[in-house]
């Protein structure tokens, strides 16, 4: 039996309020409402799309890099459905959509997935769960209940190295949000040939995971960010570029609270933080933002936001990974080896062997400490380059531990 998402998307006019004043710590999107809705044919045509708003860009599971295979999400709303386009890169294919029955196994196939959560609890109980293939094949559940099958409507089409899809998700009784309403969702991606998963918001092992829902605003005026170029996401100093827009409402004047596209590097120590703002006047003619930041070492993220002159976040993307090799843990542990080799030398008894066995645990030293200085000046080298480390590293590793077998009694 269809029913008209009455239990997520149908209790927006009673439940989505509670949301009003809260704000994820994931990503953030805010949607504008549209006076023209797009064509449902699956074909996501800019320009009935050049007035949502653009999810930012997706990270892989785990938050670990960015995918292999880029994915565009645009959302928009009316008095009557949330509408939401993608366009899925593929250039290389082939694409896999061999289920064609409704509710069937659609995850074997390329296929794209909608969390909605219009309650607030982040229970999946509470959460709908809308995927369709590259076929055009739906599959909905409410939590683990695939009994539920929603009214919504998704159609797909192919094109040169994509597959896209527009999907147009109905309110309930025609009550369409407020301005100040929010939801919690995420949009995610599987790709058959590769089995690699991302999503906008991420997750840590699988795409459930409740907690790490991003947040949709239905909010005024709305904001576009679409991102250009992250720019190096290396060591040193780096440059995102975005494309900003105001798509409705007036913007400030010259002397008025500035909106500001933040850039923010969190690292593992305070020293390693970096954060910069830009101030902006956003009009309703897209402007082109630089924002630059500064990544001084491994396990760094970058996170972009965009705040309102009230300092409140219209928008933000997931923690983009430094797209670096782990050299840094390489080298500890390399470091823990030679010191567990040096207490063995120094409990050899005076002779010959002491003496040799110094001679090669001084080899060791010194090609650690290296490959030490070299990771110290990562911002001068490529990611081949430093990549390299790792495997020097390695096999620097292997030789330590065999040194140090050999020390035993």
């Amino acid at each position: 039996m269809h029913i008209r998402l009455a239990w997520t998307l149908a209790l927006l006019a009673l439940l989505a309020p509670a949301l009003s004043a809260a704000v994820s710590d994931g990503p953030v999107v805010s949607v504008p409402a549209l006076t023209q809705p797009p064509t449902m044919d699956g074909r996501v045509e800019a320009r009935e799309w050049a007035r949502a708003a653009v999810l930012s860009d997706f990270v892989t599971l785990g938050g670990a890099r960015l995918p292999m295979l880029r994915t565009q999400v645009f959302l928009a709303y009316d008095a009557i459905n949330l509408y939401l386009g993608a366009i899925c890169y593929d250039p290389s294919g082939p694409i896999q959509a061999e289920v064609l029955q409704r509710d069937g196994p659609v995850f074997t196939d390329d296929y794209l997935d909608l969390y909605i959560d219009t309650v607030g609890q982040r229970k999946s109980s509470e959460t709908a769960r809308l995927t369709i293939n590259a076929a055009g094949t739906q599959y909905d559940a409410l939590g683990n209940d695939v009994s539920q099958d929603f009214k919504w409507a998704a159609l797909t089409a192919r094109g040169s190295g994509t597959w896209s899809l527009e999907m147009a998700l109905p309110f309930a009784r025609g009550i369409g949000p407020k301005v100040g309403d929010s939801w919690l969702i995420n949009v995610a991606r599987h790709v058959a040939r590769t089995g690699e998963i991302s999503s906008w918001s991420p997750v840590n092992r699988n795409l459930g995971e409740m907690d790490r829902l991003g947040t949709l605003l239905f909010s005024g005026p709305p904001f576009r960010v679409a991102v250009a170029d992250l720019g190096s996401l290396w060591f040193g100093d780096g440059t995102a570029h975005f494309e900003v827009q105001r798509l409705a409402g007036s913007p400030g004047s010259d002397t008025s609270p500035p909106e500001k596209l933040n850039a923010r590097v969190e690292g593992r120590r305070s020293a390693d933080r970096f954060f910069n703002a830009v101030k902006l006047h956003i009009g309703e003619k897209p402007l082109a933002v630089e924002a630059p930041y500064h990544v001084a070492s491994e396990g760094s993220t970058v996170i972009f936001s965009l705040t309102d002159p009230r300092g409140q976040v219209a928008w933000r993307a997931a923690p983009y990974p430094l797209a670096a090799a782990p050299v840094a843990p390489a080298l500890h542990k390399l470091e823990g080896t030679l010191c567990a080799a040096l207490l063995a030398w120094s409990a050899l008894p005076e002779g010959p062997r002491k003496t040799e066995a110094w001679e090669n645990l001084s080899e060791l030293m010194t090609a650690w400490q290296d490959l030490s200085q070299k990771t110290a000046r990562r911002d001068t080298l490529s990611y081949e380059q430093y990549a390299g480390l790792l495997t020097q590293t390695n096999l620097l590793q292997h030789t330590a531990e065999s040194f140090q077998a050999q020390l035993a009694p």
